[in-house]
């Protein structure tokens, strides 16, 4: 059973919202580019979120993927388990190398 759209896209601005709390949409967005440091490739990811943030009847807002749910599910999921989502770090390959616990001072 597919997940209707609506119900993706309350997933979605769920969890964007919580992690919005602690990490501003630019550092959120350059997570999404795996590593690239590109600012106006980041700058896009971050108009793309936005745009899937607006209400349903916005005439911009789109969407989220399937993909877009996952992965800020598990971005929000690892903040919540005590990760520092600021500590993400990629290598070259765009694979995962970093990302480091919360002190917890």
């Amino acid at each position: 059973m597919a997940l209707k759209p609506e119900t993706k896209s309350a997933m979605f601005v769920r969890a964007m919202r919580r992690l919005r709390e602690q990490y501003n949409s630019f550092e959120i967005a350059r997570w999404f580019a795996m590593g690239d440091e590109d600012k106006r490739g980041i700058r896009q990811i971050s108009v793309a979120f936005n745009r899937k943030l607006y209400d349903q009847d916005h005439p911009d807002h789109r969407n989220p993927t399937n993909s877009d749910c996952l992965a800020t599910a598990c971005l929000d999921f690892l903040d919540r388990l005590g990760y520092d989502l600021a500590t993400l770090r990629y290598n070259e390959h765009g694979e995962i190398v970093e990302l480091k616990k919360k002190s917890s001072d």
